[in-house]
C-alpha cells in the first residue's frame, strides 16, 4: 500500500449542457471551502478557533461552549457562540468570568452546561490559587448565554465552598467535568483525575438535587488506559474529557486519550448497561487520524448532541490548526453520529460540505423517503448511514460488482428535490472519475467529470473520505432519479443522500 503524500477535497466541479434546464452548475471547492450554499449544507470551515467544545440545542439554535484555543491563549474567561446551520458562529460573548476574589481567576477549560427545571448550569475546570492544580466550579444562569454566577452554596461535604476555596475539595487535580441526568432523574457528574504518576483517569459520583454537590460515597473510576492506541504519547497516559450519552437503554461513555498536543489524539468510546459501570471499551477508536491523512490532525475532546428536532444526533471535537506540528490552536468541527447496540459510528471528520441538521432550515436529508435500485434491485445499503473514514476498519462501501450502473432513486410521491450527493470511494482505485448521466424529470446532465485538480497521482491511493459528488439544482418536483455510472474497474459508493423538503 502506498502512503498518500497529500489530499485534497474531492468535490465535483459540474460541467452541464444547454439541455439541463432548471438544473444549474454549482462552483467547484477546495480547502478553503469558501463557497457552498448555507440554506442546504453546513461544512467544518473552522470559523471557531477553540477546543473542548460542548454543544446543546435551544430556542431553535445551536449554543456551543469551549476552552479558548487561538493565538492569544487568554483562559481567563468562558464564551459561548450560536449558531443555526454549524458554520456561521455569533459570539454571544462572555459568558463567565469570576471576580478576582474568586478560587480560581485563569485556567478555564472545558466547559459544559446542562438545563434542568429552567436553570442553565455550567461546569468548568480552573486553577486553584491557594491549592494549586485544576479543580470543579459549577455557576448558574437563567438563559444559555449567561451571565452565569458561581454558585455559592455549602454542603457538609465541601463540594462548594465559598468563593475564595476551591470547589471541589479531591486530594487530586480534577478537569473535565461532565454532568449527565438519566431518564429517571438520577443525575451524575463525570470528572477526570489529571496526571497523577503520569495517568489521567475518568471517575463518575452521584450528584445531589441541587446540582452542585456530589455524594463523595459514591465516587468510581470507570477508565484508565488500557489499549495499545491509547498509548501512543509515551510520557505520560490519558483517559480525560468524559461525555456519557444514552440510547437505547445502553449508556456510552466517550473519552479522550494521548496527549492533547499530539496528532494521535483520539477519541474511545465504552459501553455499559448502568452510568456506575463497568464500562467495557470498544477496542477501536472513534476518532483517530490514520498516517496518511494530512488535512486534520488531534480529533479529540468531544461532546454529543442533538438536532433542534431532536431526530439527528451529532459529535463535537477539536482538531489541530497546524495539521503537520499539532499544538495548542483548534478548531471545532461537527458530524453526524449513529448508534447500533454498542456500535458507534461517525461519518466524519469531514471536509466537505454535509446536509443541514433536521430542523434547521427549509430542506434536510430526505432518502429515508426513497428506494434505491441498483439495475432494478432495491440496494438499501446505499441510504444506511453508514458512510465512514475508516478504510480497511469500519469502511461499508458498497462493491457494485459491475462496471456500468443504473441508480435510480424512487419515492412513493412527487417530493421537492434541491439536491443531490454521491459518496465516492475513499479507495483511490475504485474512485469514481465521472458520473455518465443523471436524469430528473427527462432532463439530462451528462459526462459529468470530477475535478481533475482535486485527483493526485498513481502515488495517491485514497481520497479524503466522507467527501461526496453534489449537484445541486432549483427546486424540483419528482419521484424518480436516474444515474447512470460506468467505469474500467468494478463501481463503489458508500451512499447516496437526497436534500429535499
Amino acid at each position: 500500500m502506498k502512503k498518500i503524500k497529500n489530499i485534497s477535497l474531492l468535490l465535483l466541479t459540474m460541467l452541464i449542457t444547454s439541455s439541463c434546464g432548471s438544473l444549474r452548475q454549482i462552483p467547484g471547492y477546495d480547502n478553503t471551502l469558501d463557497k457552498f450554499n448555507t440554506n442546504l449544507f453546513y461544512a467544518n470551515v473552522g470559523e471557531v478557533q477553540a477546543a473542548d467544545p460542548h454543544v446543546i440545542s435551544a430556542n431553535g439554535k445551536f449554543y456551543m461552549y469551549a476552552t479558548n484555543a487561538n493565538s492569544n491563549g487568554d483562559c481567563s474567561y468562558l464564551q459561548v457562540f450560536s449558531s443555526v446551520n454549524l458554520t456561521n458562529w455569533t459570539n454571544e460573548g462572555i459568558c463567565y468570568q469570576p471576580s478576582l476574589t474568586n478560587w480560581a481567576i485563569d485556567g478555564l477549560w472545558a466547559p459544559e452546561v446542562i438545563e434542568h427545571d429552567g436553570t442553565y448550569y455550567l461546569y468548568y475546570s480552573g486553577w486553584d490559587i491557594k491549592r494549586g492544580g485544576h479543580q470543579i466550579g459549577v455557576a448558574t444562569s437563567s438563559t444559555p448565554v449567561g451571565p452565569f454566577v458561581d454558585y455559592t452554596g455549602e454542603s457538609s461535604n465541601g463540594f462548594i465552598n465559598p468563593k475564595d476555596k476551591s470547589p471541589l475539595q479531591m486530594n487530586f487535580p480534577t478537569i473535565d467535568a461532565s454532568p449527565f441526568i438519566d431518564d429517571n432523574g438520577d443525575k451524575y457528574l463525570l470528572i477526570t483525575k489529571d496526571q497523577v504518576a503520569g495517568t489521567s483517569s475518568i471517575y463518575i459520583a452521584k450528584m445531589n438535587d441541587d446540582m452542585a454537590t456530589i455524594d463523595y460515597s459514591t465516587l468510581t473510576m470507570l477508565l484508565t488506559p488500557s489499549l495499545e492506541w491509547e498509548k501512543k504519547s509515551v510520557t505520560s497516559f490519558w483517559n480525560e474529557a468524559p461525555f456519557m450519552y444514552k440510547k437505547d437503554g445502553l449508556y456510552y461513555l466517550f473519552y479522550s486519550t494521548n496527549y492533547y498536543m499530539d496528532r494521535y489524539y483520539a477519541i474511545g468510546v465504552a459501553t455499559s448497561t448502568s452510568p456506575m459501570g463497568p464500562f467495557i471499551k470498544n477496542e477501536e477508536p472513534v476518532l483517530m487520524v490514520q498516517d496518511y491523512w494530512d488535512y486534520i490532525s488531534g480529533t479529540g475532546h468531544c461532546s454529543i448532541f442533538e438536532s433542534v428536532d431532536k431526530k439527528e444526533t451529532f459529535i463535537a471535537y477539536h482538531s489541530h490548526i497546524d495539521t503537520t506540528l499539532g499544538g495548542g490552536e483548534r478548531k471545532i468541527n461537527f458530524d453526524r453520529i449513529y448508534f447500533d447496540n454498542g456500535k458507534v459510528r461517525v461519518n466524519g471528520p469531514s471536509l466537505s460540505p454535509q446536509i443541514l441538521p433536521s430542523g434547521s432550515g427549509e430542506y434536510s436529508d430526505i432518502t429515508n423517503r426513497a428506494k434505491i435500485k441498483v439495475n432494478g434491485v432495491h440496494l438499501p445499503k446505499l441510504q444506511d448511514n453508514l458512510i465512514n473514514a475508516y478504510e480497511d476498519k469500519l469502511n461499508d462501501e458498497v462493491n457494485l460488482m459491475m462496471n456500468e450502473v443504473t441508480l435510480t432513486i424512487e419515492f412513493d410521491k412527487e417530493e421537492i428535490i434541491r439536491a443531490i450527493m454521491i459518496y465516492d470511494s475513499s479507495n483511490f482505485d475504485y474512485a469514481l472519475k465521472k458520473i455518465d448521466d443523471i436524469k430528473i424529470n427527462n432532463k439530462h446532465i451528462k459526462n459529468i467529470k470530477m475535478n481533475e485538480k482535486y485527483y493526485g497521482d498513481d502515488d495517491y491511493l485514497f481520497k479524503i473520505p466522507i467527501s461526496s459528488f453534489i449537484y445541486e439544482f432549483d427546486e424540483l418536483s419528482t419521484n424518480k432519479i436516474e444515474i447512470k455510472l460506468s467505469s474500467e474497474e468494478i463501481i463503489y459508493l458508500n451512499e447516496i443522500k437526497v436534500v429535499g423538503k
